[in-house]
């Protein structure tokens, strides 16, 4: 134990190193790595205490020793951390050894980061543990440290004591074996990239101060030797000699000013040619062949002016120590222009003109400003921090400068007069795009004139004025007009009439934006109504004042009528004007509409005033309403109602008066008035029905606006007034009327149709239009498929569906699509039989209340009232209250709610689809030990029945029951009921709640029982007999109950009649293909010669009377044939029928004999279940059905060959399975003549090893889930096809979902 604490401690220390240096590790930098000391110190503390270890002890010297020497950090970060975790817990002497032994690196293999590290420890051990280290190695480490520090300023001064102290380095130093030399040569890098980074960044100064101390140190061999190995260019720092007080007046220049100027100042810095130069420009200087010769230095060009290139630079720099002088922008400018190729006196002389000015920070600037703008180049960097150098801009700055500065004026007088007319056409081009755009162009108009005032008032500068600028110049306006032509404009786009004036726009384009001719009358125009503009108006008159004006021009009205009116504008109401004034401001649509609510507007005043005194509105809107007849029209004919229509056309035409031409249009109002009369005196009841199917598509222009003979049509077929049902299939047919009209002879010939169908017909076009759903087409489609094959359709209805599907855009389902939209329909019928049992509980609470009233309720709302008594019992237990009623003096009425019963399962039951209950009458007038009961579907069940029911009794001497009783025809599912209802009822009931709910078991449960003895028999979809006795029983029944199928699905036992009458015909006598069966095979197929037609047994009213016309041999064969293969054999419809199988009757074997299928479920849950198939012939279908597919092979029941040994042969390719059929012959009135037999089957078992073959041994593995009757010439679908739809068939029969 004491071992394994031990090992935990040290592994614990471990793990707690690790733990406090993980948040100061730099993995890209190890010689950032800060030490945690104090919480170093902390881990080996609480160790030693666990170890109960004094420190600074020989024994705590040995165990952390030991700890150290087993450490396990693989890097030096931890090592070195494990070591400062231990320092102040040793002694002097084993701390010194530590250290000592951890600092012995091989310089060659220790990064410069890990020695920074190993010092910075170094220092930390002394720190911690003074024995550490002695006071030499101290000192050796703290110049060691220097060497590796970033920042390298006293170079010089660390390599000569370096140097020295190294020769008195003794082995006494534990550092002296410690090869620091990349220490050394890395310093040296890091100084010589320090000096070059000053250089490259214009620091020449700084550069220079300190680089001195190279010079000094040359006749050092052993520092001469280093500085070689590392700076390759420390000789050319020696040979520098530049003018050290110019270097140090450019200690002013920004980093901005140094990078524009880098190639100037480079010609004073050191010789970077290797031509031993004191500086560049010497070395440059040296290279000259004649006097003449430029030099250059990257983009920098300088040609001496007189051959002395020392002197034109010294002139330069001159200039540019000046513009230091001046200011930042003279220095920027001087950079701009040494730039541009004028590294010359001229620039210098700028810049001297510029020191002589008054205000030299105004002057430098306009100057800068000026050159910026007309430069051609973008190389300039710092011109992005200039804001505006707009070049007209800058020349209005350049101008007043000039104005007084005569050197300045002579320099630039040239340059600036070049500039001046591209400078005026590009403002002037920027004023008429704004113009054209619809703006005020204030801005860059007043500006223009504020340069053309400038020029007109710089005398000195009109010599040089183009033709152009003189023209310019002497057509300038006043500026008191200028601005209130502005003012004009500018006050017309705050009111938001934000377009084009263009009288003004032509008089701006003319007189500054040098376009057009200067028309002196449109001058006039212009100006007037500016002036007009600034009279005193408010906000309305001033927006109707600037739309008419425009009007004038855009709808070519007389302007003297458009003078008169706006005269009359200070004198009209406010109320008037206010109005005008909204519409013409807020006109968001179009100017049509602008029309029409002017209109509107005017036949307010014309009530107002009926004498009509402002005829110049009036005449004024007739001008306007000209142009756009057909669009206002039009506009009106979509946003009015019907009603709101004919009242608005009624104003117009009192509006417009008779007499009044309109040339431009080509609408006959006359006749569009006398139009609107008829639709409003003959066909108000159709416009009327048309606008509310729309629902408030309003759209209806080509029947307002021309008489047509489509429209006339369709008024007609709408006039006379029809019933409910028709006008609810006609709104939806007139709801997909299109705008204009263009399907209205569609529309009208479905409704001519409509008008012509049946009952039947109008019912089914009422069932496609109420499901009608865009988002669920699905839905549509399957109920306009589903009437299309409605066989009691007649051709005209038919053609009337098909006419109505077409407007709605519904065409047929396929197979595939059928699936999907029965899964819709099952869905919603879950909930609407959801919604039905909460409004029968509703129902039956109500009624409990108040059993009258509720009575009167239900038939005010034409609900049938399903409860044979009003009668209530307040002792029925609260849980069943809406469940049981007291009927009469000891008779009670159980209701079952069916409404949730899938149709599926009503069919297996035998359960009518028209049944919502199933209601058991209980008669305990003898007492609960001595109870009798009858047994209803409430279809076949009236309330004033009440009296004639007759009760079953249950006592032993009764019998179960086994005819009709209680007046109501027997069923398969009333046999069924009652006999289990009978079985429970003998042993009395002792509660009714306990009756209620045991009944409830038994009829949930009726599919799994034995339809005779109710013993259970697994889990079936439909019930069948458990035993030879039973079957018996179940002969002795009732026709109705024996023949259910015959009545429900006739194809079924024409199927199974098909099978029988072939083994009858093939007559084998060595095996039995009709196990037995109570007739021979000549008596079969003399019997079946003469049976009609099974489907005509279909729904009959008087069915036990004609199946017994057929005489007792027939129906001794149909009872065998029903009930004795003991499964449920059902058509394939809706949900369970498979697509890519066209001309196939399918029918689906939804369970087989109950022994069949418990054998089957016992292998399903071990290995599930796959689709495989069988073929076979006729004769063997009913053999099959009863006793499922066997192993026959060696037998004499083999068809074909066993190659694959015995077994029962079974594909995966149907294909495969249907060179199996056989032929076999059928009776005389079936369907299914000519037919071979493949079987869809489930299997069972383990995965077979052949391929497409799967032979089983053991029938109770497969089990026959589908028949396909396939005609002659039959081509089988793939599997990929067909079997995805039998799975999932099969699937909801396993879950009941189907």
């Amino acid at each position: 134990m004491p071992l394994f604490n031990r090992k935990s401690q040290e592994s614990l220390w471990h793990q707690q190193i690790e733990a406090r240096i993980a948040a100061q590790r730099f993995p890209d930098d190890v010689g950032e790595f800060s030490f945690p000391i104090e919480d170093l110190k902390k881990v080996t503390s609480q160790y030693l205490v666990k170890r109960k270890l004094e420190s600074i002890s020989t024994k705590c010297d040995e165990q952390l020793e030991r700890l150290l020497e087993a450490q396990k950090f693989g890097d030096l970060v931890g090592r070195l951390s494990a070591f400062v975790s231990c320092l102040p817990f040793l002694s002097p002497s084993s701390a010194r050894s530590l250290v000592v032994a951890n600092i012995r690196l091989d310089g060659a293999t220790t990064s410069h980061a890990e020695l920074q590290l190993l010092l910075r420890f170094i220092v930390i051990a002394q720190e911690i543990n003074g024995g550490s280290l002695r006071e030499e190695e101290l000192d050796y480490v703290s110049r060691l440290i220097k060497f590796a520090s970033p920042q390298i300023n006293f170079l010089g001064t660390l390599l000569k004591d370096h140097f020295a102290q190294e020769k008195t380095l003794t082995s006494k130093n534990a550092l002296s074996t410690l090869n620091i030399s990349h220490l050394v040569d890395g310093a040296c890098k890091r100084f010589a990239n320090h000096l070059l980074t000053l250089e490259q960044n214009g620091k020449l100064f700084l550069a220079y101060v300190e680089s001195s101390w190279f010079s000094k140190i040359a006749n050092d061999a052993e520092i001469s030797r280093t500085l070689n190995n590392n700076i390759s260019e420390w000789k050319s720092w020696t040979e520098w000699r530049p003018d050290t007080s110019r270097l140090k007046r450019w200690e002013k220049l920004t980093d901005d000013h140094i990078a524009l100027l880098q190639d100037l100042l480079v010609l004073e810095g050191r010789d970077t040619t290797g031509s031993g130069k004191g500086t560049l420009l010497e070395a440059l200087d040296s290279r000259r062949s004649r006097p003449s010769d430029s030099i250059s230095c990257e983009a920098m060009v300088i040609t001496p002016a007189g051959g002395d290139i020392r002197a034109e630079l010294d002139n330069l720099f001159d200039g540019l120590d000046a513009a230091l002088g001046i200011g930042p922008n003279a220095v920027l400018l001087f950079a701009h222009l040494c730039g541009q190729g004028q590294a010359n006196a001229r620039t210098v002389d700028i810049i001297s003109a510029i020191e002589q000015a008054g205000v030299v920070a105004t002057a430098s600037k306009a100057v800068l400003d000026f050159f910026i703008s007309i430069s051609n180049n973008s190389k300039i960097t710092y011109i992005n921090k200039i804001k505006d150098t707009n070049k007209l801009v800058a020349i209005m700055r350049l101008l007043p400068v000039l104005g007084s500065n005569d050197r300045l004026r002579q320099l630039l007088s040239s340059v600036l007069s070049s500039e001046i007319g591209p400078a005026l056409r590009a403002a002037q081009d920027t004023l008429a795009t704004q113009i054209r755009k619809g703006g005020t162009g204030e801005t860059v108009g007043m500006r223009i004139f504020s340069f053309g005032s400038l020029l007109t008032a710089s005398e000195w500068l009109q010599p040089f004025f183009s033709t152009e600028i003189q023209i310019f110049a002497a057509g300038l306006p006043t500026e008191d007009k200028l601005l209130a032509v502005f003012k004009h404009r500018v006050a017309i786009r705050e009111d938001g009439l934000i377009f084009e004036h263009e009288e003004t726009s032509n008089f701006l384009m003319a007189t500054l934006a040098g376009r057009g001719t200067s028309d002196q009358g449109a001058h006039d125009m212009a100006l007037g109504l500016a002036t007009v503009y600034q009279r005193p108006m408010d906000s309305d008159r001033r927006a109707i004042t600037v739309f008419f004006t425009k009007a004038s021009k855009d709808y070519n009205i007389d302007s003297t009528l458009v003078k008169q009116c706006l005269d009359e504008l200070h004198e009209a109401q406010d109320w008037f004007t206010k109005g005008l004034a909204s519409i013409l401001i807020k006109r968001s649509d179009t100017l049509d509409l602008t029309c029409a609510q002017f209109m509107d507007l005017l036949m307010q005043l014309l009530q107002r005033d009926p004498h009509m005194h402002s005829e110049c509105w009036r005449k004024l809107w007739l001008s306007m309403f000209e142009v756009h007849i057909p669009q206002i029209l039009g506009l009106m004919a979509v946003k009015l109602s019907l009603s709101s229509w004919f009242q608005w056309t009624s104003n117009l035409h009192a509006l417009i008066g008779t007499g009044n031409p309109f040339v431009a249009s080509n609408i006959d109002l006359e006749v569009f008035f006398s139009w609107t009369g008829t639709l409003k005196s003959d066909h108000s009841l159709a416009l009327g029905r048309l606008e509310k199917a729309l629902n408030g598509r309003r759209d209806l222009r080509w029947i307002y606006l021309r008489e047509t003979e489509i429209a006339v049509s369709l008024l007609h077929l709408l006039d006379s007034p029809t019933d409910a049902p028709l006008r609810e299939v006609e709104n939806v047919i007139l709801s997909r009327l299109i705008p204009e009209g263009g399907n209205a002879s569609a529309i009208c010939a479905a409704l001519s149709r409509l008008s012509k169908s049946s009952e039947v017909g109008i019912e089914a076009c009422r069932a496609v239009v109420r499901r009608y759903d865009k988002s669920r087409q699905e839905i549509s489609r399957a109920i306009f498929s589903g009437w299309l094959k409605d066989e009691g359709l007649s051709p005209s209805d038919r053609r009337t569906i098909e006419s109505v599907g077409a407007l709605l855009g519904v065409n047929s389902l396929n197979e595939s699509e059928v699936i999907v939209a029965k899964a819709i329909l099952v869905k919603e019928y879950e909930a609407v039989i959801k919604s039905a049992n909460s409004f029968d509980s509703l129902r039956i609470a109500l009624k409990l209340d108040d059993a009258p009233r509720t009575k009167v309720i239900l038939a005010q709302l034409g609900i049938e009232d399903t409860s044979i008594s009003g009668v209530t019992n307040l002792d029925v237990p609260p849980s069943l209250i809406h469940y049981i009623e007291l009927v009469d003096d000891g008779i009670y009425e159980l209701s079952f709610p069916i409404v949730q019963m899938r149709p599926f399962k009503r069919k297996a039951l035998g359960v009518p689809t028209t049944s919502r209950m199933i209601i058991v009458r209980l008669n305990l007038r003898y007492g609960f030990s001595s109870p009798s009961f009858c047994v209803h579907l409430d279809h076949g069940m009236k309330p004033e029945d009440n009296a004639e029911h007759t009760f079953w009794r249950t006592s032993r001497s009764s019998g179960a029951p086994n005819r009709s009783f209680c007046g109501q025809p027997t069923s398969r599912f009333l046999y069924h009921a009652s006999r289990a209802l009978w079985k429970h009822l003998q042993e009395g009931v002792e509660t009714l709640e306990s009756a209620y709910n045991a009944m409830s078991k038994i009829l949930e449960d009726l599919s799994h029982q034995c339809l005779v003895c109710g013993t259970s028999l697994g889990r079936l979809l439909r019930s069948s007999v458990c035993s030879g006795p039973c079957s018996f029983s179940l002969s002795q029944a009732a026709l109705e109950v024996r023949l259910e199928d015959l009545k429900s699905d006739s194809p079924v036992v024409d199927a199974l009649l098909a099978g029988i009458y072939a083994a009858a015909v093939l007559n084998r006598t060595d095996v039995t293909l009709l196990p037995g069966c109570p007739l021979g095979n000549s008596v079969i197929k003399a019997e079946l010669g003469y049976f009609p037609p099974m489907s005509s047994f279909k729904d009959i009213s008087s069915f036990a009377t004609d199946v017994r016309a057929l005489g007792q041999t027939a129906v001794d064969l149909l009872s065998w044939t029903c009930t004795t293969y003991r499964g449920f054999l059902t058509s394939a419809t809706h949900g369970l029928r498979i697509p890519s199988m066209p001309n196939v009757h399918q029918f689906v074997l939804a369970n087989a004999a109950p022994g069949l299928e418990s054998a089957f479920a016992t292998n399903f849950a071990t290995y599930g279940s796959t689709v495989l198939f069988h073929g076979t012939s006729l004769d063997r279908l009913y053999c099959i059905l009863r006793e499922g597919l066997r192993v026959v092979s060696g037998t004499g029941l083999q068809q074909h060959g066993a190659t694959s040994g015995h077994g029962i042969y079974l594909a995966d390719e149907p294909s495969t399975s249907t060179g199996y059929f056989g032929s076999a012959s059928s009776w005389r009135g079936s369907a299914y003549q000519n037919v071979g037999v493949l079987l869809a089957c489930e299997y069972a078992g383990p995965p077979s090893r052949s391929i497409g073959i799967q032979v089983v041994t053991d029938p109770s593995m497969v089990i026959v889930r589908y028949v396909f009757l396939c005609p002659h010439g039959f081509v089988a679908p793939m599997r990929k096809d067909i079997v995805p739809a039998i799975e999932i068939a099969c699937s909801s029969l396993r879950s009941g979902s189907v």
